[in-house]
């Protein structure tokens, strides 16, 4: 599963983080899912979100370690403890200078992308999870932090199981999405069985847009795509988040 879940923000009203964290956590519990890359995630929620998910260990990194609680977005990835063991994980920053925290090109914000790899308890089999939110602002930020994470992906995944998911901000018509998919295979495009609309984006205050797919999982040629999934989520004037949550059913070749 992917799934922005809108940072803890005093203005969101009825929508605000209080009201929609128990139903986050019931919702990835109701789906039964082994794996979460969660973006947005704030320093005040982690905890809140481990304690809503005990069955679940996580991968949790700030995009700048060095500022006060809660100013800073982590991409954390949470994972099932009976079903998957973690054997090694990292961070990087999309800039320049990837290995220390830093802003690259026009984006505004510090960005990042956390990683982990996996093996399954059952099969054995081994995987890596790459979890990242691009720059909403730059299309130089997003296509530059595009090349970064799949050097990275090279370097560290060497050819095994690939799963790169997130909130990238960017359509599949843009500059960015073409870059990505000329490593990485889009989910959806290649999903036995498709369940979504077509967007990603649910603002809370302006009506939905259509064709306004910004969020993605994007996996390698070692994983089939079994489902595919988009759920818009919405509870009478009350939605789960300003994204919709993305789950895929993958197998390993």
């Amino acid at each position: 599963m992917s799934f922005n879940i809108r940072y803890s923000n005093n203005h969101d009203g009825i929508n605000g983080w209080k009201f929609r964290k128990q139903w986050i956590a019931d919702f990835v519990d109701f789906q039964d899912t082994d794996i979460v890359g969660f973006q947005e995630v704030m320093d005040d929620m982690y905890p809140e979100l481990q304690s809503l998910m005990p069955g679940y260990s996580s991968i949790h990194m700030p995009s700048d370690t060095g500022k006060p609680n809660g100013e800073y977005e982590a991409v954390s990835i949470f994972y099932k403890k009976e079903n998957l063991k973690l054997l090694d994980s990292g961070t990087f920053w999309l800039s320049e200078t990837p290995e220390k925290p830093s802003k690259g090109w026009d984006a505004i914000y510090n960005r990042i992308c956390t990683w982990g790899k996996f093996q399954h308890s059952n099969s054995g089999k081994t995987f890596y999870l790459f979890n990242t939110h691009l720059s909403h602002v730059g299309e130089n930020a997003r296509r530059n932090a595009s090349q970064v994470i799949l050097d990275k992906i090279k370097n560290i995944a060497k050819g095994q199981p690939v799963v790169l998911c997130g909130d990238f901000n960017t359509k599949p018509d843009s500059p960015t999405y073409n870059y990505i998919t000329s490593a990485l295979i889009d989910s959806r495009k290649i999903s036995k069985k498709v369940y979504a609309p077509n967007y990603t984006g649910t603002p809370f205050e302006w009506p939905v847009k259509d064709n306004n797919i910004i969020d993605y999982i994007f996996v390698n040629d070692k994983l089939e795509v079994a489902k595919f999934a988009a759920y818009a989520e919405q509870r009478l004037h009350t939605k789960i988040s300003d994204h919709l949550p993305l789950l895929v059913n993958l197998k390993i070749k």
